[in-house]
């Protein structure tokens, strides 16, 4: 499994970021093969999100389609990503 983890700082208006991406990323991301998962947290004004995918490609590809969402926004909504991780899953547990 691959993961992408993207952060963004000193994001303003949570909830209606919340809804805008539910409408317009969300059913994006879960077009790639192999899609797995999408998570956000929230730390104060930080927001992280975590998308799950089978293949490298997958994982990637949301990078560039959650950039280009983001560019839509206006810098109100989100601000650009301040640190993008995509890698391979070594350790996997859930319940």
């Amino acid at each position: 499994m691959f993961v992408s983890v993207r952060r963004y700082h000193n994001v303003s208006n949570i909830d209606e970021l919340r809804a805008l991406a539910e409408d317009g990323l969300v059913p994006v991301l879960k077009e790639n093969p192999g899609f797995r998962g999408y998570h956000v947290v929230v730390n104060g004004g930080d927001l992280v999100s975590i998308t799950l995918f089978d293949s490298k490609t997958s994982a990637m590809q949301s990078n560039e389609q959650a950039a280009e969402w983001v560019k839509k926004l206006s810098s109100e909504h989100m601000p650009p990503v301040s640190d993008t991780v995509t890698g391979e899953t070594i350790i996997s547990h859930s319940v």
